[in-house]
């Protein structure tokens, strides 16, 4: 596992560099995750990642059939012609502008459900929200994988697929996920650049010296055009850049602050480079506010809370016991999700699971972090169990609240 410090060792391919010297880093497995593996057993975890991505995928197409379309749905796919309608008030279109850009507006747009007479077009219009949840699930696999090993992963991506907040995110058009998943790669795309530099000056060349900087800067946009709160990615992101690379702190804060500005560029692509819609998007913005993550929660919305509750606490227990396992890799994840609990702006929906799809994924790759190193331990028998019996609980209390739904 992970040793405790502020390079991972496999991160860099099992050396601890630093800037400047003549260890080079090299690639981390998991980028190669995704390709075919030699045996059935080291593809073990890439076929579990594979089949919890089509339960998730599953229980979204059956959300997006069964659920109908609501009215903040309407407001946010069709903001003009939702106020048009004189059954429906106004007031819940303009408070939805309050917190949200206009990106999912486009994105409804964009969509061909015109086109398709033969489907109904709420399935069109909701199935790009569905695949953004798959890829935000892919890329939290991807990285726990490469940092806690197949059994943590599996244990990540258990939880984030079986969670009715990421499953309703995925089945509704909101920009709940998207949002999250430019927050999430906004981070981790942070620490990727700071990784990067304890390679030797010149040997990566251009394009593999600022990839990760201009993947920054789109995941930043994309984020932010989603929903305002994704800016609050910004002190996690430069502070992990500067405590992964203490000796070259300039050159990671530069290169973040490139992203920045191509994050603020595309953002303003987006409004067409207009200053006067910029100024009136922002000024209306909202990017954090205090908030209890427990009070929109009611009747069967609160079924799945044992099956996320009990892991998130064994594994909050574990980190503040044992110095070991309070290492860089377990506490990135727990930061964001600690804050993005109290910070994130809500609004008055009738949704109980929204305030918790935001939050999930990091406290699933916490999750599965803290327990990657308990199934390592003395007891490593008893905590793989543990962590299948919770995985299966997890999947049954998500298939009935989903049902219940």
């Amino acid at each position: 596992m992970v040793p405790a410090g502020r390079i991972s060792s496999s991160s860099i391919g099992g050396q601890v560099a630093r800037p400047g010297s003549n260890v080079q880093p090299r690639r981390c497995r998991s980028y190669n995750a995704l390709l075919p593996a030699h045996s059935i057993r080291s593809r073990r975890p890439h076929l579990a990642a594979a089949l919890l991505l089509a339960s998730y995928v599953a229980q979204c197409c059956w959300l997006i059939q069964q659920l109908p379309m609501s009215a903040e749905e309407s407001c946010r796919a069709f903001p003009a012609s939702a106020r048009q309608l004189q059954e429906m008030p106004a007031q819940p279109c303009e408070s939805l502008r309050q917190y949200e850009s206009p990106l999912v507006a486009k994105m409804a747009e964009a969509a061909p459900w015109r086109a398709i007479s033969h489907v109904n077009p709420k399935i069109v219009l909701r199935l790009p929200f569905a695949a953004v949840g798959v890829l935000l699930g892919a890329s939290l696999w991807i990285i726990a994988f490469c940092w806690y090993g197949g059994a943590g992963a599996t244990l990540a991506l258990a939880l984030y697929c079986f969670s009715p907040p990421v499953v309703v995110a995925g089945s509704s058009v909101t920009p709940d996920l998207l949002a999250t998943w430019g927050f999430y790669g906004a981070v981790f795309l942070a620490v990727a650049t700071a990784h990067a530099l304890y390679a030797m000056p010149g040997s990566l060349g251009w394009w593999r010296e600022w990839r990760n900087p201009l993947l920054f800067a789109l995941a930043l946009a994309a984020g932010t055009a989603a929903q305002f709160w994704c800016v609050l990615a910004l002190p996690f992101a430069f502070s992990y850049a500067i405590y992964l690379a203490p000796e070259r702190r300039r050159e990671a804060a530069l290169k973040l602050a490139a992203g920045c500005l191509g994050a603020a560029a595309l953002f303003a692509a987006a409004c067409g480079f207009r200053p006067g819609q910029i100024a009136h998007v922002l000024a209306s913005a909202r990017f954090a506010s205090f908030s209890l993550p427990f009070g929109n929660l009611h009747g069967g919305g609160a079924w799945w809370l044992p099956g996320a509750a009990i892991p998130f606490a064994i594994a909050c227990c574990g980190w503040l016991a044992s110095r070991r396992m309070r290492h860089f890799s377990n506490t990135a994840p727990l930061l964001p999700a600690v804050a993005l609990m109290f910070l994130i702006p809500t609004t008055e929906t009738a949704n109980p699971f929204r305030p918790w799809a935001q939050v999930w994924p990091f406290a699933a790759m916490f999750v599965g972090g803290v327990f990657a190193d308990l199934m390592q331990g003395r007891y490593g028998r008893q905590w793989r169990a543990a962590a299948g019996a919770m995985s299966l609980a997890a999947a049954v209390l998500s298939l009935a609240t989903i049902h219940n739904i």
